[in-house]
């Protein structure tokens, strides 16, 4: 080989050489960067990722909290027999409603607490019917009850008992007396668990009828309750809605299927396809 090609090759090898000192590292260096950007990156997602769950879980907390204090202070409330009377103001609650949104319930505390001697009667009442299983000694407890007491709420209160326990004790006629004057007089007062007796008395009517053997009655009842739910006549949360509608799909179904439909069955499935207003979006 002539010493001119010797002299190329050997410039063409150190060039090699020469390039590779330069270039291999810096590809090294290169593919590093790459490596540590993507860990910083993923190190960055799983940061914030932690702090929006720690975000979720510290809102989560507040809501139980808010939650658990609305709940004792309603046990207290109804062990001292100061039940929400109003279907407007005071109590403020927090529901989570499906859509994930806050809804507000609303009640209120009596201007004046009941006294000793219709709690006393209550009581009485209350042993005397779930303890003693004497439903007929327990709504003459419940009357008096009603005759002593001092606020609007407390007498619905021992009204609604005095009816329940007289339909258990087969006394359907005088129960449905008092429990429709009362769905009727106290539509929008509450109960100690906050809901309008307007509701609560108005599916004793329900059940009270159809245990008379008065279904189509019965049924009629239904649908107007229905109706009233529906279009939101009570202020009532949306998972309180939920039971009660529930609850009257529960009655519907045990008056229903007989020997043939009645017209109050067609009304009752008209009312559960037309849209409501008890699930507030927002």
């Amino acid at each position: 080989m002539s010493p001119a090609r010797k002299n190329v090759l050997g410039r063409r090898r150190r060039a090699l050489l020469y390039g590779c000192a330069f270039f291999l590292p810096v590809l090294v260096v290169g593919y590093m960067s790459v490596a540590a950007l993507s860990k910083r990156r993923q190190a960055v997602t799983a940061l914030i990722e932690s702090g929006l769950w720690n975000t979720g879980e510290s809102i989560l907390g507040s809501v139980e909290t808010e939650l658990d204090r609305g709940s004792s202070e309603a046990l207290v409330s109804t062990a001292s027999g100061e039940p929400p009377t109003s279907r407007r103001t005071a109590w403020r609650r927090f529901f989570p409603a499906p859509e994930f949104s806050l809804k507000i319930n609303t009640g209120a505390p009596p201007d004046k607490p009941e006294t000793e001697a219709f709690r006393r009667a209550i009581a009485e009442a209350e042993a005397r019917e779930i303890r003693a299983g004497n439903p007929a000694g327990a709504a003459a407890l419940y009357a008096k009850a009603a005759e002593v007491a001092v606020t609007v709420a407390g007498r619905a209160q021992a009204l609604n008992e005095k009816g329940r326990a007289l339909r258990s004790s087969g006394r359907f006629e005088e129960s449905l007396k008092i429990i429709r004057a009362l769905a009727s007089e106290q539509d929008f007062i509450c109960d100690p668990a906050g809901h309008p007796f307007g509701l609560t008395a108005g599916l004793q009517v329900i059940e009270t009828l159809r245990a008379m053997g008065r279904f189509e009655e019965s049924g009629r009842s239904l649908v107007a309750s229905s109706e009233r739910l529906r279009n939101g006549a009570w202020d009532l949360t949306p998972a309180q809605a939920a039971f009660f509608e529930a609850e009257m799909d529960r009655l519907a179904a045990a008056l229903s299927g007989r020997d043939r439909s009645s017209p109050w069955e067609e009304d009752y499935r008209r009312i559960k396809t037309e849209p409501t207003s008890f699930l507030e979006k927002g």
